[in-house]
């Protein structure tokens, strides 16, 4: 059985360059903050849905195809440098996380390690 994080590799490949290899890779969400989602139905209306591809070289944002279709990619959003810290991570559930250019983007605490590996390599030695 093939995990969601190998789905999410394979599926952002052709929108890597040459030689660019995948380190981590998790959705997000732009948009209301997905921890009233309970409260009211509008977040999920006005939330924009992304596959965040760490590589080697770069950050590749991506938006999905949509709400029924979040870890398929739709589009190249945005290249960021590899050195852009994403995290940390601090909530039980969502969290926010800085990704340039977006309104504020969320991830879930699934992908919490993925966010914390990410931002690890840029002070390993």
């Amino acid at each position: 059985m093939t995990s969601l994080r190998d789905k999410l590799a394979e599926r952002t490949r052709s929108y890597l360059e040459p030689g660019e290899e995948i380190q981590h890779v998790f959705l997000a969400q732009s948009g209301p903050n997905p921890n009233v989602a309970a409260l009211s139905a509008f977040v999920y209306l006005f939330s924009k849905y992304r596959i965040v591809a760490v590589t080697d070289q770069e950050i590749v944002v991506l938006a999905a195809k949509g709400f029924f279709k979040q870890s398929v990619p739709g589009q190249l959003l945005e290249r960021l440098p590899r050195q852009t810290v994403l995290g940390p991570p601090s909530g039980a559930l969502w969290s926010r996380i800085n990704v340039p250019g977006e309104r504020p983007s969320w991830v879930h605490h699934r992908f919490y390690r993925d966010l914390q590996a990410a931002d690890a390599y840029l002070t390993a030695p």
